[in-house]
């Protein structure tokens, strides 16, 4: 076995206490059980710990080996994920949100013992008495979103002939966005802090699903139609998406 893997302690293998060492780093490896997986999967959490989940009918010993075949490739996602989350750090000193694509300066001032904030060229009270700037913010993106995307997806549904029943714009740490056999859409709010055109990429990608309800060379197929930069979002979502949810693309 690589000296990349080891075990705490020296004892057998236990779910919890797995590391996985990346240039001298000790990274935590978390391994969970999902019976809906059909193969073995690895990736980089946004918090920078790696998972390795395992199939229904998988067992630990071929799940490390399975991480011990792709070892180069899991170290370079960690190395991603690092070099990001520095630029991000220094980011977050200067009181940085994410908006639409671009990183967005908050200000505040103060208007008649009232606390304003200023982003992204508009103003509106704060009560930071009663939550976080963090959590006002969170807040403000979740409203803008329920405002925007509503419209966003109508537009696209108009102009390509969709039909959906009802859209719901969701807290999803898992997914950008889904779409139901029953013609419901979800959205993740998250979409409004994406560049537009990544957004309406997992927008266009859920209307698709209107008609394959798959990922079949169809689906593909027909999205490359309507969306011919899918690759350049697909491409920045894997680069980009872990600082907002845990999962990697809409479904």
């Amino acid at each position: 076995m690589s000296t990349y893997l080891r075990f705490l302690n020296g004892r057998a293998p236990q779910k919890e206490d797995l590391v996985f060492h990346i240039q001298g780093q000790a990274v935590p490896v978390k391994v969970a059980r999902k019976r809906i997986a059909k193969h073995y999967i690895l990736k980089v959490t946004h918090l920078g710990w790696i998972q390795l989940t395992l199939p229904n009918r998988g067992n630990l010993r071929e799940g490390l080996a399975f991480l011990e075949k792709h070892r180069v490739w899991i170290a370079q996602q960690w190395l991603q994920w690092l070099k990001r989350s520095h630029e991000h750090q220094d980011r977050q000193g200067r009181l940085e949100v994410l908006y639409r694509g671009h990183m967005e300066p908050i200000t505040l001032s103060t208007e008649d013992k009232n606390t304003i904030a200023h982003f992204a060229r508009l103003s509106f009270p704060v009560d930071l008495s009663r939550m976080s700037l963090g959590d006002w913010m969170n807040s403000w993106l979740r409203y803008q979103a329920g405002k925007d995307l509503p419209a966003r997806l109508a537009k696209w549904a108009l102009k390509y002939d969709f039909k959906y029943h009802r859209l719901s714009i969701r807290n999803q740490r898992t997914r950008w966005g889904s779409c139901s056999s029953q013609k419901n859409i979800s959205l993740n709010w998250r979409l409004i802090q994406l560049p537009d055109k990544h957004a309406d990429y997992v927008m266009l990608h859920e209307l698709n699903h209107l008609r394959h309800m798959n990922h079949s060379k169809r689906f593909w197929d027909s999205l490359r139609c309507i969306c011919p930069w899918m690759d350049s979002s697909e491409r920045w979502i894997t680069q980009h998406g872990h600082f907002l949810t845990d999962g990697c693309g809409p479904v």
